[in-house]
C-alpha cells in the first residue's frame, strides 16, 4: 500500500516514476495480420523467465504499478501464467493483451489476471479482411472461454482499432452487439498511419480513417453513450473531442513516454514506446543508448524525442494525465 501511495503521489506531483510498463513478451504471433508491422521484424532471442521475473521486480521497486503483457501474442509464451502471478504477488495490476484465439487452451491465465484485452476489429467482415478467415469465430471463442471462467473472470474488454474497414456503422453496432452479448465493455482506438521515423507503411492510407469517418464516429459514440447500450462502452466521448480534426490535424496530447510509462521488448531493451521497436538502431548511431530495467528507463529522457501528434498510445497519455482517470480505468471499472 505505501508504494501505491508513493507512486500515485509521484504522478500527482508530475514526478517521474514508471506507473505502467508494457512488456512485448514476444514478436512471434498465430496469425499473420494485414496492418501489422512487427511481423516484418526479425526474429530475436527473448527474455528467458528468470530474467522477465526479475525485471518485473527490478520496476515494481521503482513504483511500477501496472504490467502489460503483449505481442507478437503473448500466449505463445508458455510461461505466461508464472509471469503473471508473479506481477500480481507484487502487488501490481495485471494486463494481456491479447488476438483472443488462443485463450480457449489457455483459459486459466484469465483467471489469473485483472484485465485481459481481446483485438476484435469491428464485425466478422472487417476483422477477417485484417486478420484472416476464421480469426472472428477464434476470437468470440476467447471470449466465451473466459465468460466460463464465473468468479474468476478478469474484467474483460473488445479493443477494436478504428480503420477505414471497422468505423463503418454496421460494423460498430455488429461490435457492440458482441459485447453486450458477452457482457463485457469495449474500448476503441484509431489506425495510425505513422512511424516514429516517417516511414508509412505501405497499405497505411488503406488503413487510417478519414476526417470525415472520424466525425460521424464521434457523432455515433456521443449518441450511444447516452442510449440504452452506453454502459458497453467504456471510452468517454472526451477523449475522443480532445483530438480534435484527425488525421489531419488532431491536437497533441502530451506524451508519457519515458517519464510515467515505458516499453520493453523481447529482448529485454526499455524502450519509450511501442512505435520505437523497430527503430532503436537509428538512434544507437547519433550516439544515443538505450539500458535495460530501470536503469534503462532512467536513461530515456536524453534518448528520445518525439513531435507526433498522434499514436496508438495516445490514450494511455490522456489516461495517465489525471489521477481520477487512472483509478477509474485501471481500479475502478
Amino acid at each position: 500500500m505505501l508504494r501505491q501511495i508513493q507512486s500515485f503521489v509521484a504522478l500527482a506531483l508530475g514526478r517521474r516514476v514508471p506507473f505502467t510498463v508494457t512488456h512485448h513478451v514476444s514478436y512471434r504471433c498465430n496469425l499473420d495480420c494485414e496492418m501489422c508491422g512487427l511481423k516484418r521484424l526479425e526474429p530475436v532471442e527473448e527474455m528467458p523467465t528468470e530474467a522477465c521475473l526479475a525485471l518485473q521486480e527490478d520496476f515494481r521497486d521503482h513504483g511500477t504499478m501496472v504490467w502489460e503483457y503483449s505481442g507478437g501474442e503473448p500466449l505463445v509464451r508458455e510461461d505466461l501464467e508464472q509471469l503473471v502471478s508473479s506481477a500480481k504477488s507484487l502487488g501490481m495490476r495485471t494486463i494481456v493483451h491479447t488476438n483472443g484465439t488462443l485463450l480457449p487452451q489457455r483459459r486459466e491465465l484469465g483467471g489469473l489476471a485483472d484485465m485481459v484485452e481481446i483485438g476484435i476489429d469491428g464485425g466478422r467482415q472487417s476483422h477477417e479482411a485484417l486478420r484472416g478467415s476464421g480469426t472472428f469465430d477464434a476470437a468470440v471463442a476467447g471470449l466465451e472461454a473466459l465468460g466460463r471462467l464465473k468468479h474468476r473472470r478478469p474484467r474483460t474488454t473488445i479493443l477494436t482499432i478504428l480503420n477505414t474497414l471497422s468505423i463503418q456503422p454496421d460494423q460498430l453496432d455488429e461490435i457492440v452487439r458482441l459485447a453486450l452479448e458477452h457482457d463485457v465493455k469495449i474500448s476503441f482506438t484509431l489506425a495510425s498511419a505513422h512511424r516514429i521515423d516517417d516511414r508509412p507503411l505501405k497499405n497505411a492510407s488503406r488503413f487510417t480513417p478519414s476526417a470525415e469517418q472520424f466525425r460521424e464516429f464521434r457523432l455515433w459514440l456521443e449518441r450511444e453513450k447516452v442510449g440504452p447500450r452506453g454502459h458497453a462502452l467504456q471510452d468517454a466521448p472526451a477523449f475522443f473531442r480532445v483530438l480534435g480534426n484527425f488525421p489531419d490535424y488532431p491536437h497533441r496530447i502530451p506524451c508519457r513516454a519515458g517519464i510515467h510509462r515505458c516499453v520493453v521488448d523481447p529482448t529485454g531493451l526499455v524502450l519509450p514506446c511501442s512505435d520505437m521497436i523497430n527503430h532503436p538502431i537509428n538512434f544507437l548511431t547519433q550516439g544515443k543508448r538505450f539500458g535495460y530495467g530501470y536503469e534503462g528507463f532512467t536513461r530515456l529522457s536524453k534518448a528520445f524525442s518525439c513531435d507526433k501528434q498522434y499514436c496508438y498510445t495516445s490514450k494511455a497519455n490522456f489516461t495517465i494525465g489525471r489521477p481520477w482517470r487512472i483509478l477509474k480505468h485501471y481500479y475502478l471499472r
